[in-house]
């Protein structure tokens, strides 16, 4: 029985110390809310009921003189934010903000949850 044993009783103790540690890690994102991972600067380049498009690789002009359908196609550097709760600025069409947000889906243009937009001077 020797290492067949030990073997066996290693990998139940790792699979407790695994059930443990996803307990602790799942408990404590209940309590603290999700962290901010990254951010984003651009203009808002089209607004719908509780989203904003945010595009960082073109001028305000650019945006101005294309279609949505042309923006989309033509941008790589662009993400649909959700905007909900009171804590971000109104932002308007062609506003100069910046996003910070939880996660971005990997589409384009890209898809997050914003956690907090800024109008900023351009």
């Amino acid at each position: 029985m020797g290492i067949r044993g030990l073997l066996i009783g290693m990998a139940a103790v790792i699979g407790v110390i695994m059930v443990i540690s996803f307990v602790v890690y799942d408990t404590g994102l209940k309590e603290n809310p999700k962290p901010v991972s990254m951010e984003m600067t651009g203009y808002v380049a089209a607004m719908e009921e509780g989203k904003i498009l945010v595009v960082s690789d073109m001028s305000k002009e650019e945006i101005q003189r294309l279609t949505l359908d042309e923006v989309i196609a033509e941008s790589e550097q662009s993400a649909w934010f959700t905007i909900n709760g009171e804590a971000y600025d109104r932002p308007q069409l062609y506003d100069f903000v910046k996003v910070e947000y939880y996660n971005m889906e990997e589409s384009l243009p890209g898809q997050g949850e914003a956690a907090m937009v800024q109008i900023l001077e351009d």
